[in-house]
């Protein structure tokens, strides 16, 4: 995988590669179009750089600490330039609120440093053509049904050009020593029918802070101590960033189609919530003190069970739709020439059985911390859990989402039984223990056929399928 760093808000984010270049970008939703694909067709795919001028150099990336603000240092022999990329993200009492911006500052030290900025935008995964609009000292670029709208703190004096066949728009100027210059991308606001001002400096300033506070504040409530704590802390960072805060669904990536293997066409569309994978992210998010991400996820996973009658599906789009037609994106590269690009993803039409145990462990590590279960969620687990044993009877395409003819995995048959434990340990905590028994005879039989059908004496281990 190419070096990237990554930023968000909540509700889509952005990699911004070591060269100063965003190269992946969705809006207004992880898994909405494009933006920005550089990094799955450097040609077509379009990408924003912001970096010292030719030849463009490599920079070194980090985190501001406790934060999902980043910055990428570029050491030149003239001065050192340090890019600071975030997307504005903070609270106002009790209310979340996540800007439709892109901000990068530039900060001189040593020197002034000459900084060549490229917007080459790609709406739509690339298929719509770019039109570029000067107005009051933005620059707007159209394409399809999006619109991306270029301000700066230093006056935009730059061209549009042409490079194999599609427009761009490039501006160079110098960054001094001295408060920050700053670079930023709006997306769809309709700022002028709105009445609505571009950053200030000083306004980007302050953005960055409530920013920088948002996140800080945030990471607050964790209380894991131990080995490894750095990581632990970052790894809850990412999580959050990807939960989608207008419905506390976890996007399981921001990319799609980077390849399982290099060059291989297992190029699959992550930008959705898969229900096992979301699950262990937010059980880990509890454990780890963060209560609210809990609540939020797991009224999500109930209302889902309600719209669709206890028919659930492995994964959703972040806003619950069950809708995620599979499509190829013929003119695009592939991320190192992989192929095919693919959006939406056929997998939500699978059987995998492991997804029901992965939701019900959830939610037993959401009650044993702690956590409340309303009437209307333990209708939801008691459906779930009534109907896993006639689940666990059929053949499955399994974690690994095999293409081909269903089996009888042992890791899913294994998560079964989990699913009948949990809800087992759930009816003894609540006091709903008028489907205990029936549960507790078909864990004690799902266990025993595990034991016996998946086992192979012979080598000594369990198998895949039985």
């Amino acid at each position: 995988m190419y070096p990237y760093g990554l930023i968000g808000n909540c509700e889509t984010a952005a990699l911004v590669a070591t060269s100063g270049a965003v190269d992946w970008f969705c809006y207004p939703r992880f898994d909405s179009p494009s933006i920005f694909a550089a990094i799955l067709d450097r040609q077509r795919g379009g990408s924003f750089r912001v970096s010292p001028v030719n030849p463009v150099p490599t920079g070194e990336q980090a985190y501001l600490r406790d934060t999902n603000i980043l910055t990428t240092t570029f050491h030149r022999s003239e001065g050192t330039l340090v890019v600071t990329d975030f997307m504005p993200c903070f609270t106002e009492g009790e209310r979340f609120l996540s800007l439709k911006r892109i901000c990068r500052g530039l900060e001189a030290r040593g020197g002034p440093v000459e900084v060549e900025c490229v917007l080459d935008p790609a709406p739509a995964y690339g298929r719509a053509r770019t039109s570029f609009a000067e107005r009051e000292g933005i620059v707007i670029a159209s394409g399809g049904a999006q619109e991306v709208i270029l301000s700066s703190t230093v006056p935009l004096r730059g061209m549009v050009e042409e490079v194999d066949g599609r427009p761009r728009y490039v501006f160079r100027f110098t960054v001094e020593p001295g408060p920050q210059a700053w670079v930023t991308l709006g997306f769809g606001e309709r700022y002028f029918a709105l009445g609505r001002k571009f950053p200030s400096s000083s306004d980007a300033t302050e953005l960055a802070e409530r920013t920088r506070a948002f996140w800080a504040s945030w990471l607050e409530q964790c209380l894991y101590q131990g080995p490894f704590q750095e990581a632990v802390r970052r790894s809850a960072l990412v999580i959050k960033l990807l939960t989608y805060a207008p419905t506390g669904a976890l996007c399981a990536a921001p990319t799609t189609s980077i390849p399982e293997d290099p060059g291989g066409d297992r190029n699959w569309d992550y930008r959705y919530c898969w229900l096992r994978d979301a699950s262990y992210g937010i059980a880990a998010l509890f454990r780890a003190g963060f209560s609210q991400e809990a609540v939020d996820f797991i009224n999500w996973i109930r209302d889902r069970a309600y719209d669709h009658d206890f028919a659930m599906q492995i994964l959703y789009r972040v806003d619950g739709d069950p809708h995620l037609p599979e499509s190829f994106l013929e003119h695009l590269a592939g991320y190192e020439g992989a192929r095919p690009v693919r959006i939406g993803n056929r997998a939500s039409g699978q059987r995998q059985l492991d997804v029901f145990g992965a939701v019900i462990d959830c939610m037993a590590v959401y009650q044993r911390k702690g956590g409340f279960i309303s009437t209307k969620l333990w209708h939801v687990i008691e459906r779930l859990a009534d109907g896993i044993w006639e689940l666990s009877r059929e053949p499955d395409n399994g974690i690994w989402e095999f293409q081909g003819e269903r089996k009888h995995h042992t890791h899913s048959k294994l998560w079964c039984w989990v699913a009948l434990d949990r809800a087992i340990t759930l009816a003894k905590g609540t006091g709903n223990t008028s489907h205990l028994e029936t549960w507790e005879q078909q864990a004690a039989a799902l266990r025993a056929e595990i034991e016996t059908r998946s086992w192979n004496p012979k080598i000594g281990a369990f198998t895949q399928a039985y």
